[in-house]
């Protein structure tokens, strides 16, 4: 619609926002904008200039943050309790080794998909399943809301996901068939460069986790 405008609000506690504040002054540096991780994240796995509705599933270390895009536009954002380090520790409990051994499983194997790969996926099955609710109760909630008119908004085409446990092994196939719609691992460097032009140093499973950092370096508006 072009009779309105829509406005979206992020709220912080005061003091979180007067520690980076803090941080930012005395390094030097003059702070112009504040920006919210879901946004940038957006900024950078979103294919620039595409209007169109994603679930964004970014699995951190010890947390996730859903967010659904619209439009180029971040209009929902939960986050879930569980990350990473919720992998390891069910690594831990399974095969009864320390935290060190389980993280060494976990980068060893839980990254190349073949059969004995995901047979560890599945040890991690409860673990994953508590992201898998998360994501398909807010899918459901945007596909299925509506008001007196009928159906709002634009229905979701796709999940994108980053961080760098979100390419454990499994993963984005346990997602789409839960969820019934393409789950696939976001590009981080798409808005940024080409392939063609320049191969970045980082390795590629490491740059997932820098979603955000490279959102945030991105021009604002896309």
């Amino acid at each position: 619609e072009t009779n309105h405008i829509d406005v979206g609000v992020a709220v912080l506690p005061r003091k979180v926002v007067d520690s980076y504040l803090e941080i930012i002054k005395s390094a030097g540096l003059k702070p112009i904008l504040f920006g919210i991780e879901p946004e940038a994240v957006s900024r950078a796995v979103v294919p620039r200039g595409n209007p169109g509705a994603f679930l964004v599933v970014n699995v951190g270390e010890v947390s996730s943050s859903l967010s659904i895009v619209s439009g180029g536009v971040v209009q929902l954002n939960l986050t879930v309790p569980i990350g990473g380090a919720a992998f390891t520790v069910a690594l831990e409990k399974h095969f009864s080794v320390d935290t060190e051994t389980a993280r060494r499983i976990k980068e060893e194997r839980g990254f190349l998909k073949n059969k004995e790969n995901m047979e560890l996926f599945f040890s991690l099955m409860n673990t994953v399943s508590s992201i898998k609710d998360e994501v398909n109760k807010l899918f459901i909630y945007w596909q299925t809301r509506q008001d007196h008119i009928g159906p709002l908004g634009r229905k979701i085409e796709k999940i994108i996901l980053c961080g760098r446990d979100s390419n454990l092994a499994g993963f984005d196939e346990y997602l789409s068939a839960a969820v019934k719609i393409p789950v696939v691992v976001g590009n981080v460097w798409q808005n940024a460069f080409s392939y063609d032009s320049y191969v970045p140093p980082i390795p590629l499973l490491d740059s997932f986790d820098y979603a955000s950092a490279i959102g945030l370096a991105l021009p604002e508006t896309n």
